[in-house]
């Protein structure tokens, strides 16, 4: 081979090797982005019974507030558990199955120690906190047992503000929808919730002013960080819901998807990134009819790309809030040290 040809065949594989070489790097920067791209922060969320803590990268699980009492004794559902950023801080609503109590309970979520602040006279549903800390809004009622007692069907409920501390309570609103999941804060003076006639209603509490957002049919579920945008769903089907976004300001709406899952198994389950950029929720398959009782699985949707993604199997998720940071990590707690992993 001569000078020439040796040369073109240096250069060739030259070529050849930083060609290579451009594409690994290339497939480990985009492996890199996406690994970086997927949701981090912590969870706080109801599973029904116990209150638990996921954290969102490294699929850590931990159960926070147990469906036991310390000595093991006593049954409860601690449910709805909604965050004061002020006092960092977790409220939720815990129900003794026997001896039946029913409580209004704190958390410090730096010193992991909670504390009765009420005791209550009735069952509630749906605890939401106003941006401000000052109200909480819930739901009473819900249920018509016919004169034999035996039966109870789905009724229309009240809609309850409460202030946390001084324990005012008063009914904001008669006959909100039996189906309605969770009122949901625009202000700190406005609530959105469902009405009998399945339209959405902002209601201000301080001079009772109700306002039509003109949307029949439409659930609103989750409001954004900035109260701009709720996520609503849309039954079509027993098998066939689809989830929108709703514009409070403009008053439009942007499809998201549709999908063949039942709404009962969506509802409570949204809850917004910090950033108001993405969300997660729960939802069950329903492939093939699989049976009502089967456990969701976690999803992740990313409102820049459209694209969703499943973060974990069989996880109950009934309410919640989502964290950037954990406050437990500041007393040097750490994230999954007694946490199990989720299966994803």
């Amino acid at each position: 081979m001569n000078t020439s040809k040796r040369f073109l065949a240096a250069v060739f594989l030259t070529a050849l090797l930083i060609s290579f070489t451009g594409i690994i790097l290339a497939m480990g920067k985009g492996m890199t982005q996406s690994k970086l791209s997927g949701p981090s922060g912590v969870l706080y969320f109801s599973t029904g019974a116990s209150i638990d803590k996921l954290d969102l990268e490294t699929k850590k699980r931990k159960e926070i507030i147990p469906w036991l009492d310390r000595e093991g004794r006593y049954e409860s559902n601690s449910t709805y558990p909604v965050y004061s950023p002020k006092e960092k801080k977790m409220y939720f609503f815990r129900s003794y199955v026997w001896p039946v109590r029913r409580q209004l309970v704190t958390f410090d979520l730096k010193t992991q120690k909670e504390e009765e602040i009420q005791e209550l006279d009735h069952y509630i549903q749906a605890l939401s906190l106003s941006p401000d800390g000052q109200w909480f809004a819930y739901l009473l009622g819900g249920l018509i047992t016919d004169p034999t007692g035996e039966r109870a069907e789905p009724g229309p409920k009240q809609l309850v503000v409460r202030n946390p501390r001084s324990g005012e309570e008063r009914v904001a609103v008669e006959g909100v929808n039996p189906y309605f999941a969770s009122p949901l804060w625009a202000s700190n003076e406005a609530l959105l919730y469902w009405n009998v006639s399945g339209r959405i209603i902002r209601l201000n509490i301080v001079n009772q002013e109700k306002k039509d957002m003109g949307f029949k049919g439409l659930e609103p579920c989750a409001i954004s960080p900035d109260r701009r945008t709720v996520i609503v769903i849309e039954r079509r089907g027993d098998f066939d819901t689809a989830i929108y976004l709703l514009d409070l300001e403009q008053g439009k709406l942007e499809f998201v998807k549709r999908k063949r899952i039942s709404q009962f198994s969506l509802r409570g389950s949204f809850i917004w990134a910090p950033d108001g950029k993405s969300f997660v929720y729960t939802r069950q398959s329903w492939s093939n009819h699989l049976p009502f009782h089967e456990v969701g699985n976690l999803y992740w949707y990313d409102l820049a790309t459209g694209r969703e993604t499943k973060l974990a199997n069989t996880v109950s998720l009934f309410s919640g809030f989502w964290l950037a940071e954990d406050p437990a990590a500041e007393e040097k707690l750490q994230m999954g040290e007694t946490g199990s992993d989720v299966e994803s």
